[in-house]
């Protein structure tokens, strides 16, 4: 089945992931809640209490006579899920998307040499990537040919980086080799 609102999965920093649109099946059903397991990638199960679930409606398009049997849960609460860490916000109308909160990146002034010192720019090519200084105003065309701003927990927070000022503002990037 899937849920309406769909879970919305957010990466490390907290951004939303692409929507998933993926599949739970009911596991069990009890006076506590019914417990879903998620179809696939990841196998998470999880207890949703019977005041959660607004309506089931079946989905007779796609369920099969005497078979699988498909349907839609509509929830009162939006699902988060971050690793593999599930959380929810009440939705204002069953069913209705609740976005997640805004994530605060700190723009962090270092000097060029930053990277190497910290050991940032070796567990970067370890893992695949280049690393470049560019002016700002590059980054757009950069992310359309893969790259992006890089984006790492520095004092518990997530952080990018930029040297120099003015028209020597330089920001730095990754580039998947």
């Amino acid at each position: 089945m899937r849920l309406q609102p769909s879970a919305i999965h957010l990466d490390l920093d907290g951004r939303p992931l692409p929507n998933r649109h993926e599949m739970w099946v009911i596991r069990d059903v009890a006076r506590i809640g019914v417990r879903l397991e998620q179809d696939k990638p990841l196998g998470l199960t999880v207890l949703l209490g019977l005041d959660v679930i607004h309506r089931f409606d079946t989905d007779a398009s796609r369920s099969v006579a005497g078979g699988t049997q498909y349907g839609h849960l509509l929830l009162g609460q939006q699902m988060f899920i971050q690793n593999d860490v599930i959380t929810y916000k009440p939705c204002p109308r069953p069913g209705e998307r609740v976005e997640p909160a805004p994530v605060t990146i700190v723009d962090l002034l270092v000097e060029s040499e930053f990277p190497e010192a910290s050991g940032m720019g070796p567990r970067l090519r370890a893992a695949g990537y280049s690393l470049h200084w560019v002016r700002p105003e590059r980054v757009p065309s950069i992310e359309l040919n893969g790259g992006q701003l890089v984006i790492e927990h520095h004092n518990g927070r997530p952080t990018q980086f930029h040297t120099g000022s003015g028209r020597n503002l330089q920001v730095l990037v990754k580039k998947q080799l």
